[in-house]
């Protein structure tokens, strides 16, 4: 009988062992390049208030944003008390939007920015929607922007930490301008939130152009699991992302014609930076091929602070 029970033991073991091994199969794994925009996108900072208390908070690039009490319920329209924690990045150069795995695109329009962000309530983790006729005044610095005339335009669907994603920008409904307030020290744009997650102060540009393709080329060794590619637009805050055609070759098609741009390609691969760029004058359809050097975050980093 003992033997029996030892028996059945050892069965329901094995089983459960088998179970656990089978649900790990299905996690998928994280890819290098997902790694990559995880250490080194805008940092997350988060704000705790009380959900009945009026906002007014400075955050680490100096925007300011503005919450009147009660502006939160439950995705379901239940109201809600005690305390909510406000979670902002922000991404106020052309280093931290491409380290955030963001561009300027909205479709096949490309944007000059003044600054993205991503603002939005949390109780205990779980995401909380803005209330009916609540909005968020969040007073972003201009220094980016450089005082261009902006419009506001929102990616509902982007999480706060995008690894993977692609962007695109959606134009908010409301066509007004952004109002660019003016005070002794800093000049902010007044961006009226009427919805939480990411945010662009931005502008179409080149769209009277001609358009021609660019196609990169990084190497086999260098493809989607580790690399990512960009192009910035020299003296424009514009970047876009390249898409993968096929190993190791990228493309971005539609772009304005007789404009100067940096091709940036940065990859991961097991604790290995690699990094590349070349400026190129899109005057026809042009090919960039790179070479990929190994390289420490701190430089690659300084690479991107230096993109004209």
């Amino acid at each position: 009988m003992n033997h029996l029970i030892r028996y059945f033991f050892l069965i329901v073991v094995f089983g459960l062992s088998a179970c656990k091994k089978e649900e790990n199969n299905n996690v998928t794994p994280e890819k290098d390049i997902e790694k990559f925009f995880s250490e080194t996108g805008a940092p997350v900072q988060q704000f705790s208030f009380s959900s009945a208390a009026n906002i007014n908070q400075t955050t680490a690039a100096g925007n300011t944003f503005m919450i009147s009490a009660g502006s939160f319920t439950k995705t379901d329209g239940s109201a809600i008390s005690g305390n909510i924690d406000i979670k902002l990045r922000e991404c106020v150069s052309k280093r931290d939007i491409i380290l955030s795995n963001l561009t300027t695109q909205s479709g096949n329009k490309f944007l000059t920015t003044g600054g993205i962000f991503y603002l939005a309530a949390y109780q205990n983790n779980v995401a909380l929607s803005l209330s009916n006729g609540k909005t968020i005044n969040y007073f972003l610095n201009s220094s980016f922007g450089n005082g261009q005339m902006l419009h506001r335009y929102y990616s509902s669907s982007l999480p706060l930490e995008n690894k993977s994603n692609d962007v695109s920008w959606t134009a908010d409904a409301d066509t007004q301008m952004i109002n660019l307030l003016t005070s002794s020290s800093q000049a902010h744009y007044a961006y009226v939130m009427k919805n939480t997650g990411w945010q662009n102060a931005a502008e179409p540009v080149f769209s009277n152009s001609n358009r021609k393709k660019i196609t990169i080329d990084t190497g086999t060794d260098y493809e989607t699991s580790n690399t990512a590619v960009f192009v910035s637009v020299d003296g424009s805050n514009t970047i876009c992302k390249a898409k993968s055609v096929t190993l190791g070759v990228w493309e971005v098609e539609n772009f304005p014609l007789n404009l100067h741009a940096t091709v940036v390609a940065l990859a991961k691969v097991n604790d290995n930076y690699f990094f590349s760029k070349s400026s190129v004058l899109v005057s026809t359809d042009v090919s960039v091929p790179l070479v990929m050097n190994s390289i420490t975050l701190s430089a690659l980093k300084t690479e991107l602070e230096q993109l004209p």
